[in-house]
């Protein structure tokens, strides 16, 4: 059985000291921001402004599953939205999934939570947008120690990278973990010539994922090489590898592309 996501993280914590903990604004964090408040793509607005222009006026829980809380000049709709009513730590917290269409650029989504910490309101915690897709934050732990939500993302693009964002809420603030360097130390951990080259679905109510392997020579749509397990762990509130299992195969032809009758060379 697998350790769960807070043992995990309160076990590195007590030993590295909170005092490396980073909160869910840090100032080096740098997202992408695909729609600005004007309605365009790409205009170069900061996260700031964006936050700036999500009203959470005092009627917004009643208008939550139809207006969107992102006042932009592009077009909007609201994909789902939803409440977590009880939390052990913290207030309660209300989530927007949003669909963006800005005039002169790809379908964006984006995703808004907020948190009633005190019963005076709720306060912002998280923005995020991608050119792929996100999907209803799942709230993976519950308890005295802190509450985390997992918001399931891909990244848009060939490589389908992952956007999924981690959020901590601790008895002090809420804290974003660091996504970005699990990558990198799975190519620099696996055998010379193999490598992983796409996003991976997480589990991380097991703090475990898995991944296609690709030889250099493979196409991107297909990895040859076997499969990699990776457990996680949490270091400096950044997302490591633990450990992984590598099972490495070994081609016996050349790779065979057969079309399904669905498929457009079928039905030419």
């Amino acid at each position: 059985m697998k350790t769960p996501f807070l043992t995990v993280l309160f076990c590195t914590l007590a030993l590295a000291g909170f005092a490396s903990a980073t909160d869910v604004r840090a100032e080096d964090e740098v997202q992408k921001i695909a729609v600005c408040p004007d309605g365009g793509y790409e205009s170069g607005c900061k996260q700031e402004d964006v936050d700036a222009a999500i009203s959470l006026a005092d009627d917004f829980l009643i208008t939550l599953p139809r207006r969107c809380l992102y006042l932009t000049d592009a077009r909007c709709w609201v994909v789902a939205s939803g409440t977590f009513a009880s939390m052990e730590r913290g207030g309660p917290v209300v989530w927007q999934h949003l669909e963006l269409m800005p005039s002169d650029g790809p379908v964006v989504e984006m995703i808004i939570m907020a948190e009633n910490a005190t019963g005076n309101g709720y306060r912002l915690v998280l923005s995020a947008q991608t050119e792929g897709y996100f999907t209803p934050p799942d709230l993976i732990e519950n308890k005295d120690q802190g509450v985390v939500f997992h918001v399931p993302g891909r990244m848009g693009g060939t490589g389908f990278g992952n956007a999924d964002i981690l959020l901590v809420r601790t008895k002090q603030q809420w804290h974003r973990v660091d996504l970005d360097a699990w990558f990198g130390q799975v190519n620099s951990l696996l055998p010379d010539g193999f490598e992983i080259r796409q996003g991976v679905r997480f589990d991380f109510r097991e703090m475990f994922a898995s991944s296609p392997v690709w030889r250099a020579d493979d196409g991107n749509c297909c990895g040859s090489g076997g499969t990699v397990f990776i457990d996680f762990t949490v270091v400096d509130w950044k997302l490591s590898v633990g450990r992984l299992a590598f099972n490495q195969s070994s081609p016996v032809g050349s790779t065979v592309y057969v079309s399904g009758p669905a498929s457009e060379d079928a039905l030419k």
